[in-house]
């Protein structure tokens, strides 16, 4: 699957919310960039496929993302060292945006496919190796509805390995079980009032 934005395109959009500090382009008080916007829109589309809990602070995460490029204030003269910092902190943003991206592409295809093999693929495609797999698996767990799923099905031994890992795969395990007991009691009551 070829993605929507490359590390150039995200790359351009950073340069953009830089620009628009240094010019002081705001909306309701804050720095607003169009492009910026326009891709934060992009990702918060993939909410719909989250915890409804956890959906402000995605989209908190990515506004703070995207509009995280460090600024430097007039007049500052640009050294290779700088330069060298600056380019490494939009570094450090893309490859936090694309674990967003990422997982964004994982619970997308297994919300409209429910395959554990096309979610395979996916992830395979990615090409991840034990980190960027790490930050993946970490935000299916903490966002997606089917993270703990994922977490049964790709990673199994972190449960145990990591505390905070296991606290949270089992905090949400608890909520998607009371979730489900009280379907099955909304459905019995349901059934039950039709036959009245």
């Amino acid at each position: 699957m070829e993605k929507k934005y490359t590390s150039k395109d995200i790359r351009k959009i950073l340069e953009s919310v830089v620009v628009s500090t240094q010019l002081f382009l705001t909306k309701n008080g804050k720095v607003w960039d169009p492009e910026a916007e326009e891709f934060i829109n992009y990702l918060n589309s993939f909410t719909k496929y989250c915890f409804p809990f956890r959906c402000d602070d995605w989209e908190k995460n990515i506004r703070e993302l995207v509009y995280g490029p460090k600024v430097l204030k007039p007049g500052i003269e640009i050294t290779n060292k700088l330069k060298e910092y600056l380019d490494y902190d939009k570094d450090i943003i893309i490859n936090a945006i694309y674990h967003y991206i990422d997982a964004a592409e994982v619970m997308e295809a297994y919300a409209t496919t429910h395959s554990w093999e096309e979610v395979q693929r996916i992830v395979n495609n990615q090409g991840h190796g034990g980190y960027t797999f790490e930050c993946l698996r970490d935000i299916l767990l903490d966002y997606a509805l089917m993270g703990t799923e994922f977490a049964d099905r790709f990673s199994p031994n972190s449960i145990n390995k990591d505390e905070n890992f296991k606290k949270a795969y089992l905090e949400r395990k608890a909520y998607l079980e009371q979730i489900r007991k009280l379907t099955r009691v909304l459905n019995h009551e349901v059934s039950r009032k039709r036959k009245i």
